[in-house]
């Protein structure tokens, strides 16, 4: 529960007149008389005038009397802080805050900065920035001297304005080892408890703080409060505790189910399937188990969307009718409390169903520009004994992987694209072989029909991602928002339970490579792109630092040599990445696992007569390609830090643009030769 910032500042003005405070104080009043003596004693009686002014609350008095000290002692910023606040009090705020502006670049001091984060909010109209900015100076303050009550009790009712229950917490604690006895301690604790909905704490809080002199009107005023919003913090906390309650429950079945699968996954990757026929894979029952448990995962997170949606709109109107309830309408908390509540199910609702339009992963090739590649991905699809792919797409890391386009009806009748998505950097060093073999493990997905169906799952994850984003975006992705909670808890069960699936999914596909290739040709495609993606990845990053840095030109990422290569040990940080423990949340087994399950199946009896080829003969120029994917890594450069790679050097580009020129106007001229010779 929150009150308005006038009635804190109220509540706080008035009990800030306690033992410590005074003592506090004094001490420094009498510090910044010595400071001012040593720069000009003559305006030491001035100060002493002007201090009297503002404690009777003539403010204009007291500024001509600030004015007076600045005179003689310029930038004293003591005067320059003092002057500020009275101003402020006058209602004069833009000069108040250049005044404080000046005092905290004269001396950045706790005293500065609260009084400036004060003044900030004593505008009519506080924006989200400043409101952002005085939290920090408090923040900064606070840090700065924990052991002084005048800089806490600032902080907290700052805190209290800004609705941060963190710093209100942390200035409460401090308060209550500095200034135990004082009644603004107490009074605050009892609000920082009410805040977190702890109504039977904060009410022995309020106690404590009027039998040490909290003035019997505030008392009254939070005590009827806090009567007010108990029943409802009762009713809230019961309900959201018997829905989370039964929520929790159902995730943590999903998560057992789920490890049981894992479990169970295990098992089946140490047995052979018992069909030895080429075409035997196994792992039907496994699969049909997952296919169960993610339609119950989904099932779960679309029956959750009403709950959540009522539990944001049950929060959010709570606290609206908690202030109504109280006789406090602080208007901008309020609309802040209905658009944060209105945008969050509004995200929710919108992303329950994505339909999210599909993007090409990558470079795709032209049908029949490289009729080897394509040679070879047909003769791995009869080896399989599946449909090929029908599109290609190049992309500039080392990553292989295939993906299935379009919808239900095209699932029925199986006509959706297939697509493969190859990245170039696995080519370098790869034969033919080892490829083959890497490809027939992503054709085995297709032949497994890991990649058709599944589109409740998709839709599911679609959904999670979109929803987070959406709300992420719109700034309200916190852990007191009830749909991020949500978010954040079932993503972690679905990602149990799907990725659970796709291990599995991958060694039925190592079991269709195997199959066709051999183990031997299986374990090297295996390690080969382990190996480039390990290379690669320092390799770009090492080029493209020196690129940036050094603003070189980059024609060829493939070939660049940089002028300083990082020693690695390939071998161990290969032998690191095969044996590497998966957490729950990976999606393959460990690679060494992989091997190891795949050594007993039987592959054909000879390699392909094309084996040891290198793979990038597949492809008619490979320099071409190499330079078409470096283009497309300075596109995503530009994209992402807004940064121009050049592909040629300047003087080179001078030339070529000048070339192309030249070329132009000769053309021209040809054409007008050509126009009055026909004339």
């Amino acid at each position: 529960m929150w009150l308005s910032w006038t009635s804190i500042a109220e509540a706080a003005s008035r009990t800030s007149s306690t033992p410590a405070l005074d003592r506090e104080a004094a001490a420094f009043e009498q510090r910044v008389e010595e400071e001012l003596r040593a720069i000009n004693p003559d305006a030491v009686p001035a100060l002493q005038e002007a201090e009297a002014a503002r404690e009777a609350e003539r403010y204009s008095l007291a500024i001509e009397g600030y004015d007076r000290v600045l005179e003689l002692a310029p930038g004293f910023h003591h005067a320059l802080r003092r002057n500020c606040a009275s101003k402020s009090r006058i209602g004069e705020h833009d000069a108040a805050i250049a005044l404080c502006e000046e005092a905290l670049a004269a001396a950045k001091t706790p005293d500065n900065q609260v009084v400036l984060a004060s003044v900030l909010l004593e505008q009519e109209s506080v924006s989200d920035s400043d409101g952002l900015r005085a939290i920090a100076l408090v923040s900064e303050a606070a840090r700065a001297e924990p052991d002084s009550p005048q800089t806490q009790v600032i902080a907290a009712t700052v805190a209290l304005h800004q609705r941060d229950l963190t710093l209100l917490k942390q200035a409460t604690t401090r308060l209550l080892g500095t200034a135990p006895d004082d009644a603004p301690t107490h009074m605050f604790h009892a609000l920082s408890l009410a805040a977190n909905g702890k109504m039977k704490k904060a009410e022995a809080a309020l106690e404590r703080a009027r039998s040490l002199g909290l003035e019997e009107p505030i008392y009254q005023e939070l005590k009827a409060a806090f009567a007010s919003a108990r029943p409802l913090w009762q009713h809230v906390l019961i309900a959201g505790a018997k829905v989370g309650g039964v929520w929790l429950a159902i995730a943590g079945l999903l998560i057992v189910l789920g490890i049981a699968l894992s479990r169970a996954t295990l098992a089946a990757a140490l047995r052979l399937p018992k069909d030895a026929s080429a075409t035997g894979t196994g792992g039907a029952g496994l699969r049909r188990a997952y296919a169960a448990l993610l339609w119950l995962c989904c099932l779960f997170y679309y029956l959750s969307i009403p709950l959540v949606v009522l539990l944001v709109l049950g929060l959010g109107g709570g606290i609206i009718l908690g202030f109504l309830m109280l006789g406090y309408i602080p208007i901008k908390l309020v609309a802040i409390i209905a658009i944060v509540t209105l945008v969050t199910i509004g995200v929710v609702l919108k992303n329950v169903f994505v339909r999210v339009q599909e993007h090409d992963p990558g470079h795709e090739l032209e049908p029949g520009e490289h009729p080897r590649l394509r040679a070879l991905l047909d003769e791995i699809a009869g080896v399989i004994g599946t449909r090929s792919v029908d599109r290609v797409f190049l992309t500039p890391d080392a990553d292989v992987a295939v993906l299935e386009r379009g919808g239900l009806i095209q699932q029925i009748r199986g006509k959706t694209e297939r697509c493969l998505v190859l990245g170039v950097a696995v080519l370098e060093g790869m034969k033919i072989g080892p490829l083959s073999s890497v490809l027939a493990h992503e054709y085995g997905h297709f032949s497994n029909r890991d990649t058709a169906g599944g589109s409740f799952a998709l839709a599911v994850r679609r959904s999670l991602v979109s929803t987070a984003t959406g709300i992420a975006e719109s700034g309200y992705a916190n852990w007191m928002n009830p749909a991020w909670v949500f978010l954040n808890v079932f993503h972690r069960v679905f990602l149990r339970v799907s990725q659970g699936a796709s291990r599995l999914q991958e060694i039925m596909a190592d079991r269709w490579a195997t199959r066709a290739y051999g183990p031997e040709l299986f374990e090297a495609g295996l390690r080969h792109v382990i190996e480039r993606n390990v290379v690669f990845d320092v390799h770009a990053n090492t080029v493209l630092k020196e690129v940036i840095e050094n603003e070189r030109p980059l024609r060829n990422l493939y070939t660049y040599t940089p002028a300083e290569t990082p020693e690695l040990d390939v071998p161990e940080l290969v032998k690191l990445t095969m044996e590497a423990e998966p957490s729950p949340f990976d999606s393959h087994p460990r690679p060494v696992d992989r091997i190891a399950w795949v050594q007993p199946i039987q592959g054909p009896s000879a390699p392909p007569e094309n084996a040891t080829d290198p793979a990038w003969s597949l492809f008619e120029d490979r320099a071409a390609v190499e330079r078409l994917l470096t283009a497309h890594v300075r596109m995503n450069v530009a994209n992402s830090l807004g940064y121009r790679i050049l592909e040629d050097a300047p003087e080179e580009q001078e030339e070529q643009e000048e070339q192309e020129k030249q070329e132009k106007s000769e053309t021209s001229e040809a054409s007008s030769d050509d126009e009055t010779a026909t004339a």
